[in-house]
């Protein structure tokens, strides 16, 4: 998220959340963990396509902004909070 809100291209592996943050060829690069050939190729993909990288950088500022603010994150601590007291 933090590359993401840099406003910065990512190639990251689809393990974690990760992949809710990333959104293969729309905020950066998704690849399989383990799986050198595929970071290198992604790695090279981004390089080589200096418009498309913006892009992606540009819409994960656009995701961060919306998703990630101060105000959504304590909402949804709010909620969680919320559910795990409605439990008991």
């Amino acid at each position: 998220t933090q590359a993401l809100a840099m406003k910065r291209p990512v190639v990251a592996t689809n393990v974690g959340s990760i992949p809710e943050q990333i959104i293969n060829g729309e905020t950066g690069y998704l690849v399989e963990r383990a799986n050198s050939d595929q970071l290198a190729a992604a790695v090279m993909k981004m390089l080589s396509d200096p418009d498309a990288a913006q892009r992606m950088a540009e819409n994960g500022r656009q995701r961060v902004q919306q998703y990630y603010t101060l105000s959504n994150m304590l909402d949804a601590t709010e909620r969680a909070y919320g559910a795990l007291l409605g439990c008991f």
